[in-house]
């Protein structure tokens, strides 16, 4: 044995031994002739009744030869060394004959611990098929690769991209084979994630209620998902073997339009009426994105139900009497914008839709001028307190009515909590309005006649006041000329001034009636219901009377009435003939004159001394109520001549 083995092969004997079993152990031997040759012993030590080593078996093979290549071959493979992929080189039974660094690298062990062992033994293969099926195709082809699942000396999982090289000896036999391992691990647990986000992305593509379409930059179908193809009963087979665009589209200007849009990409949605494979109508909403390979993916939902209900909404909407409406940004502020408005508006205001959706602000811009600012405030504090309120203002019309309307709002706020926009109902109060304003001047009215009642009401006190005093005055001065009992005549010259003031009063309160704001009475009226009443009490007797356009107060009529009453009965008692009432109006006065045909005044007549009582009762009320003087004279055509001079204001 080689002095340089002897050692190691005497351990390994020994070990062997003690162990017993199969052993395989290789060493130098010198030949006589100085030769140096390599042997292989392979045999099995069996052990006697007390367990300890009583005999061995075996062969001893002559491998010089296969040293000598596996020598041959590792100094081929100390090129590879600095290699990173791991190469081993195992001869026919699979023993490692070599261990690069990159394998102790790879897999953790030292060459001393992987040489001699059994490859697929060391490293825990797991084949993709059976070993003997990967040995079968390597000597039938000269190579094979596949992927290997190998353990590591910590126990840890590496997978590796394992190809296979035979070698041959002189003779044609295998001899050695050539393993160059490369770790894969982390590019096969990407490949595998990538494999489950794949798998994850087809099956929500798949499962999702939304329709996807991946397609050319010149719009051909390149695959479609379930629920397209449950919408519309077009499959990706369907679209490739047919236009599919064409199918869907069969208007060319709206096909052309729609694939200018998908074209696009620009990330917007976009309605569109596509025809499904059964020739129905489907009311869809698609948007496009553009791939990183200039790809593009379609993304589509079908509306139908949406729009349904949206026309049911909007049909509900249309019945409610006012302007139903969304806004956003602040109610005052340039940019505020309508997202959305009833078609009542149009009816309301003649506004059309998109008017109000066009047009920022466009509710203030049409508020009637006088209560823009105010209703621009009111919206603005509403919108920063939040909350509901209602506003009232004017707006006008297209045609420029104003209408009256209230709006009834709330405010709607972001998720941050912020004020966003408002919301409600804006209903027209025109009819309340006139209502209101009719109630008012209703109400107006009647305050205005019920003061004119208090006023009639005084007046009346007053003038039923001032007729029982004048009555009593009257009266009493009919007792100053009497014992103890009034003559007949005295107490019929009182009836007939009451009467007089009957009149008057009759006069007075009719003409209340008739014109509630006028003021004063007529003095031709006075005088010629006077007249009717002395032509009544005393027939045969003529009366003229003439009186010009006069007009007094209540208490200067009733002065009048009695003043002309006194004078007439007078004329009648004492004179004779026709007797003439006149009542001229002058610029600063007015002048009232009786007079008869009779005999006249006597010479030297003195009213003071020579006058009746009634005389007295003329000249008390001429000068205290009418602010006037008495004159008697007689006329130069004969009898007598009474004349009352009223002082006139200069605005009567």
């Amino acid at each position: 044995m080689h002095p340089d083995d002897r050692s190691r092969a005497a351990n390994a004997f020994r070990e062997a031994a003690l162990q017993g079993g199969h052993h395989c152990i290789e060493f130098r031997v010198v030949l006589p002739d100085g030769q140096v040759r390599w042997l292989r012993s392979v045999g099995t030590f069996l052990h006697d009744a007390g367990g300890g080593p009583s005999t061995a078996t075996g062969i001893l093979e002559d491998v010089t030869e296969d040293r000598e290549r596996q020598r041959h071959l590792e100094r081929q493979a100390q090129l590879l060394e600095l290699a990173h992929d791991s190469i081993i080189v195992l001869d026919r039974n699979s023993r490692i004959t070599y261990w690069n660094q990159g394998a102790e690298a790879l897999y953790g062990y030292t060459r001393e611990q992987a040489l001699g062992s059994v490859a697929h033994e060391l490293l825990r293969t797991r084949f993709p098929v059976s070993l003997r099926e990967c040995l079968d195709l390597l000597e039938a082809h000269g190579f094979w690769e596949g992927v290997l699942h190998h353990a590591r000396a910590d126990g840890s999982q590496v997978v590796v991209a394992s190809r296979w090289a035979l070698h041959r000896g002189e003779d044609g036999q295998p001899d050695a084979i050539l393993e160059i391992n490369r770790d894969i691990t982390d590019s096969q647990r990407a490949h595998a994630a990538l494999a489950r986000e794949r798998e994850l992305m087809q099956r929500l593509v798949d499962s999702i209620p939304v329709m996807i379409v991946r397609y050319h930059p010149d719009a051909r179908v390149i695959e479609l998902n379930r629920e397209f193809e449950r919408l519309t009963g077009w499959s990706t087979g369907d679209a490739r073997n047919a236009d599919l665009m064409a199918a869907c589209y069969p208007d060319p200007e709206c096909r052309e339009e729609v694939r200018a849009f998908m074209q696009a990409a620009g990330g917007g949605w976009k309605d569109l009426r596509m025809t499904t494979r059964d020739g129905r109508v489907l009311e869809t909403s698609w948007s496009n994105i553009r791939l990183s390979d200039d790809t593009l993916v379609g993304i589509g939902i079908d509306i139908t139900e949406r729009n349904r209900v949206q026309k049911r909404l909007s049909d509900i909407l249309d019945t409610v009497p006012g302007v139903v409406w969304e806004a956003w940004g602040q109610p005052d502020g340039d940019a505020q914008r309508i997202g959305f408005v009833s078609s009542y508006a149009e009816t309301l205001l003649g506004y059309t839709v998109e008017e109000w959706l066009a047009t920022p602000n466009f509710w203030l811009s049409i508020v009637h001028p006088d209560d823009r600012a105010e209703a621009a405030r009111r919206a603005a504090e509403a919108f920063a307190r939040g909350g509901a309120h209602t506003n009232e203002f004017r707006w006008i019309a297209r045609d420029g009515r104003p209408i009256w309307v209230s709006a009834h709002a709330i405010v709607v706020r972001d998720e941050s909590g912020q004020p966003a926009g408002m919301r409600g109902v804006t209903l027209d109060i025109s009819q309340r309005k006139r209502a209101e304003e009719a109630l008012a001047a209703r109400s107006r009215e009647n305050e205005a006649l019920n003061e004119r009642l208090r006023n009639a009401m005084r007046e009346t006190h007053h003038r039923v006041k001032n007729n029982l005093q004048i009555i009593a005055g009257m009266v009493e001065m009919a007792a100053l000329g009497a014992s103890e009992s009034v003559p007949v005549a005295e107490v019929r010259r009182l009836g007939s001034h009451v009467r007089t003031l009957a009149a008057v009063h009759e006069l007075l309160t009719q003409k209340a009636r008739e014109d509630p704001d006028a003021g004063g009475i007529s003095a031709p009226e006075v005088l010629e219901r006077l007249v009717s009443l002395v032509r009544t009490t005393t027939p045969g007797r003529e009366v003229y009377l003439r009186a010009d356009d006069l007009r007094l107060s209540a208490r200067q009529g009733t002065a009048l009435g009695l003043i002309a009453n006194e004078l007439v009965s007078n004329a009648f008692k004492y004179g004779s003939g026709r007797v003439e009432v006149t009542l001229r109006a002058e610029r600063l006065r007015a002048v009232l004159q009786v007079r008869d045909g009779g005999p006249g005044f006597p010479e030297g007549f003195d009213p003071a001394r020579d006058g009746s009582t009634g005389l007295e009762l003329v000249d008390m009320l001429a000068r205290w109520d009418l602010g006037g003087s008495v004159e008697f004279t007689n006329s130069s055509e004969g009898g007598a001549c009474a004349s009352v001079i009223i002082p006139l204001a200069e605005s009567r």
